[in-house]
């Protein structure tokens, strides 16, 4: 699956093999950096230098990058059906890669994909993910769909909107009940602290919605959803830094201005 996956956000596979002694093997890129989950967990703590570099903003670029790769893999028939945090990696050079498509199922053969289907390892029935990050069919032991990813990629924004996840509990069993029978509270409400968008509080809770009917279509509208403010906030920000330069340079024609005229003020005074 992950050999025809060639996508920026997706880590690449250089090659699969056997080793000497017939053991299975397979090299794919090494990314220096660290997860988007010890990111939002620095930014949690109060790190100065993750709060200063990773405003709202950054973290929306990076969430983007992240449903991108997900919208193509899903183009070509492949659920991840185990997205969460701990597996994005934020290269040095401000490379986003997706990794461990483990539990990667592919559905159909979409856009010439060689892959034959094969006997699962799993079945319908059998609970497979990350409790806090799966679906509430996943939580069930139903089988996932490209809208049990949608509902991980809401678990991701979520945490990005508020620092913290849409559920808790004491218990794995307590956990994926909250998942399967519990609404989660809005981000705005679960941390009023943060200056959190309503557009992209909508996206979120639509993605999180426990019936997959009610969810994105698709990883293209949700990245569109959450795009359409991105764009909208660079376009704030663009007219933010002209109304500041602007600003400066009325200021320094003023005080050329006041500069000149007490100026002229003295060489009258002198004649």
């Amino acid at each position: 699956v992950l050999a025809q996956l060639e996508h920026p956000n997706i880590v690449p596979l250089h090659e699969m093999g056997l080793t000497g002694r017939g053991r299975p093997y397979c090299a794919m890129r090494y990314v220096r950096g660290r997860s988007l989950s010890e990111l939002l967990r620095l930014i949690r703590e109060g790190d100065e230098e993750a709060v200063r570099v990773y405003s709202l903003t950054r973290l929306i670029q990076v969430y983007l990058q992240i449903t991108q790769a997900l919208g193509y893999a899903h183009a070509r028939g492949v659920i991840h059906r185990d997205l969460k945090p701990s597996i994005v990696m934020l290269g040095e050079h401000g490379e986003v890669q997706v990794l461990d498509w483990g539990l990667a199922k592919v559905v159909t053969e979409s856009g010439g994909m060689a892959i034959r289907p094969r006997p699962l390892v799993t079945t319908v029935g059998q609970v497979l993910g990350t409790p806090s990050y799966m679906s509430p069919e996943q939580a069930l032991g139903q089988e996932a769909g490209f809208r049990s990813d949608i509902y991980s990629l809401g678990v991701i924004l979520y945490e990005i909107l508020t620092l913290q996840r849409p559920f808790t509990g004491k218990t794995q069993l307590e956990l994926m009940s909250s998942v399967v029978s519990e609404p989660p509270p809005p981000p705005r409400m679960a941390a009023p602290h943060r200056a959190i968008p309503a557009d992209l509080e909508r996206a979120c809770m639509k993605a999180l919605a426990k019936d997959p009917s009610e969810r994105h279509q698709s990883a293209r509208e949700l990245y569109e959803e959450v795009e359409s403010w991105f764009e909208a906030e660079a376009d704030k920000s663009k007219r933010r830094a002209m109304a500041v330069a602007k600003a400066l340079a009325g200021r320094a024609n003023l005080d050329e201005y006041l500069h000149s005229k007490a100026e002229l003020r003295r060489l009258e005074v002198e004649q």
